[in-house]
């Protein structure tokens, strides 16, 4: 019997890791891709800890892309890039949106911090 990777690990979601640390801990593949230029780079998620912390949520984030492609005096691609999760090699690749949802797990795990489980 040959099973789709999606239901041998399904696909990621902020329940499963809201932060970088938990994405760490799943292994999970991150990438940021840029609508306008094209570009899809690999997330480095043990850098990004290095400069953020464990704790850091990148759902819902949109930052400005980095990539140059122009010679004028901000030479940076003007659009915002969109990061993308996989929890397997072969898995579905899930936008990483926000929403009031991303919140919600966000409170949830802070209250589980403090009162414990």
């Amino acid at each position: 019997m040959n099973k789709s990777a999606d239901v041998l690990c399904r696909p990621p979601t902020p329940s499963d890791a809201l932060t970088v640390g938990e994405m760490i801990e799943r292994n999970w593949t991150i990438t940021a891709y840029c609508p306008r230029c094209r570009v899809r780079l690999h997330v480095d998620l043990r850098a990004l800890v290095q400069s953020v912390g464990p704790d850091y949520v990148l759902w819902g984030r949109t930052p400005r892309c980095r990539v140059w492609v122009q010679w004028d005096l901000d030479r940076r691609c003007p659009a915002r890039v969109s990061f993308h999760a996989q929890s397997s090699i072969k898995g579905s690749a899930v936008e990483m949106k926000g929403g009031r949802w991303i919140d919600e797990v966000a409170q949830l795990r802070s209250q589980e911090r403090t009162f414990g489980r």
